[in-house]
Order: structure tokens, then sequence, then C-alpha cells
């Protein structure tokens, strides 16, 4: 995963008009996952 790599993996899902969700892919090359080291806050 290159530096960035994470955030520009970032796909906002409108759910209604005033909720959405950021879905993301968090695995990084050696196969660590973001959400589970950082928590699924670190999305936003």
């Amino acid at each position: 995963m290159t530096p960035g790599a994470f955030h520009e993996s970032f796909r906002i899902e409108r759910i209604r008009p005033e909720y959405f969700e950021i879905n993301s892919d968090p695995v990084k090359d050696d196969g660590t996952n973001l959400l589970i080291e950082w928590g699924k806050e670190i999305e936003g």
C-alpha cells in the first residue's frame, strides 16, 4: 500500500439524505488490517 492509498480507497455511500457511510480498503500489502489495528473511527 503506497502512502495515501488508504484514504484514496474511501468510497462514500449515501444511505439517506441526512446519512452516509464511508467504505474503504483497510488491508495493507503486509496483511495488516487498519480497522482492526486502529478501530472503525479511522475512517472518519
